[in-house]
């Protein structure tokens, strides 16, 4: 993962609280989900305490120190490549201005979030909250709350490989919740609940979806400044270091590793298997539209899997339909010639009856004859033409 060495680092986008007084006392977590995996890993990766009913405290914000590292240190694309929390700070100007792009297509009023760096415990509008808690989004105050330590932790305690894209694939599934709370998913779909097919889990695995999308677009967004892509490079090994990271922190992979069972009536956030599916599924397709993890059986607008055989053109919307069988493609077979209908004519005064008028005759041309035994007329462009010897060999016999 590279960045442009030259670009300039929008460094409003991120503050640097490390090292501050929080007002209001220490963080009360607890309830909602199996104590041990709260001690272990709270709500890695996932949106704010608050919002899952897993915290209280004072709601006063934290004290900005006066000039953060953040501030002082990171000024260009070059230093993203080789400081942490540079390299946040270019992650978040990248993805924001992906998500402030993709929602004007979508005529969507993209309001950007800060990320908040804090070290041991912070105070938010959604309570209190410590490192124990993870990374998190609060929807009360629209910020991505973030300790640094977090990204040891995922290599020494949960065995990620890590990596820059670990950390980016992080970030991008916070403001993943960021875009769910733009979008009302998170007020629409707050219950609390835990389990496998609860709200939470689709919650999660949306957001990871949508940091999929980001990352299949991240070398192609332009930077508000630049006009350039702020990120220059991503390769496939950087992709498998997103996907080791998400797969580390399913709830299947935590509770086996600390609990020594897997119990997914108390899952938050979905299985190893399911988190890297919906990332590969958001950076295969690039499209949100394919995120959507939160529609029930029997909804109109549920969008599923194309089923097996069935077929769509890249890139283009619509219902998918078969491919062609040998069952379904029409024979060419020259259509059945009736009779033509005959009516006599009114005979002039003295005379008998005058016989019916034969039908008119056309002189057949080679150039517009069809050779496949339809018939050709007006409606494809063609000349009528007069029955050949084939078609009277077919017909019926005639008065």
């Amino acid at each position: 993962m590279q960045f442009d060495d030259d670009a300039p680092l929008d460094t409003s986008e991120v503050q640097d609280e490390r090292g501050s007084r929080v007002p209001g006392g220490g963080a009360t977590i607890g309830g909602g989900i199996v104590g041990l995996v709260v001690l272990v890993v709270g709500l890695f990766l996932g949106i704010s305490p608050d919002h899952l009913g897993l915290s209280s405290g004072g709601d006063a914000p934290a004290t900005s120190s006066s000039a953060g590292q953040v501030q002082q240190e990171c000024r260009t694309g070059q230093d993203a490549d080789t400081k942490d929390e540079c390299r946040i700070v270019a992650v978040v100007n990248s993805v924001q201005d992906y998500w402030a792009q993709e929602s004007g297509r979508h005529r969507i009023s993209y309001s950007k979030a800060p990320t908040v760096l804090f070290t041991g415990r912070t105070s938010t509008a959604c309570g209190a909250a410590t490192s124990e808690v993870g990374p998190f989004y609060c929807p009360g105050d629209k910020r991505v709350y973030l300790d640094l330590g977090f990204f040891d932790e995922l290599r020494t305690k949960f065995g990620a490989q890590g990596g820059p894209f670990a950390q980016a694939y992080v970030v991008a599934h916070e403001y993943g919740h960021h875009m769910q709370d733009i979008e009302g998913t998170l007020s629409e779909h707050r219950s609390g609940a835990t389990g496998a097919d609860s709200d939470s889990v689709k919650t999660e695995l949306q957001a990871d979806c949508y940091a999929g999308v980001w990352a299949h677009h991240a070398t192609t967004v332009k930077d508000e400044t630049t006009g350039r892509p702020l990120i220059t490079s991503l390769t496939d090994a950087d992709i498998r270091d997103g996907l080791d990271a998400a797969a580390a922190v399913g709830d299947d992979r935590i509770q086996q590793e600390f609990q020594g069972r897997v119990t997914p009536d108390t899952w938050t956030h979905g299985s190893a298997a399911q988190r890297q599916q919906w990332f590969q599924r958001g950076y295969r397709t690039g499209d949100m539209a394919q995120c959507d993890t939160l529609r029930r059986p029997g909804d109109p607008t549920r969008r599923s899997p194309a089923p097996a055989g069935l077929s769509r053109p890249p890139g283009r919307r619509g219902p998918r339909v078969p491919p062609p069988t040998a069952a379904a493609v029409r024979p060419r077979t020259a259509p059945t010639r009736g009779c033509p209908v005959r009516r006599a004519r009114p005979s002039p005064a003295g005379r008998g009856p005058v016989p019916p008028a034969r039908p008119a005759r056309h002189r057949r041309s080679s150039r517009n004859a069809p050779r496949d035994g339809r018939t050709s007329g007006a409606a494809e462009g063609g000349r009528p033409r007069r029955p050949g010897p084939g078609d009277r060999s077919r017909a019926t016999s005639c008065p």
